[in-house]
């Protein structure tokens, strides 16, 4: 992990965690560089930008859309990340 001391913590913890998350939806980060300008993500492949995936779901499904979140809030709550709030 190439990070230096430049990022304030609440980042740092963000770039760990997500190094350290695997899970088929998740697009995997294998590692983080910094400069004076700028932040560099290394991340596995993904064929596809979000808007795409999303336009090719047939059917919108209210209750699992709402189960997802509450999960994803849950998830990030118990890493102690910061989000937005979910309601």
């Amino acid at each position: 992990m190439s990070s230096g001391n430049r990022l304030p913590k609440v980042c740092l913890k963000e770039m760990e965690t997500l190094q350290k998350a695997q899970h088929k939806n998740v697009v995997a980060c294998k590692d983080f560089i910094q400069d004076e300008k700028s932040l560099y993500l290394t991340m596995d492949y993904a064929p596809y930008d979000l808007r795409t995936l999303i336009n090719r779901m047939l059917k919108f499904e209210p209750d699992k859309c709402i189960k997802k979140a509450k999960f994803c809030k849950e998830t990030l709550t118990r890493n102690q990340l910061p989000h937005l709030p979910i309601q």
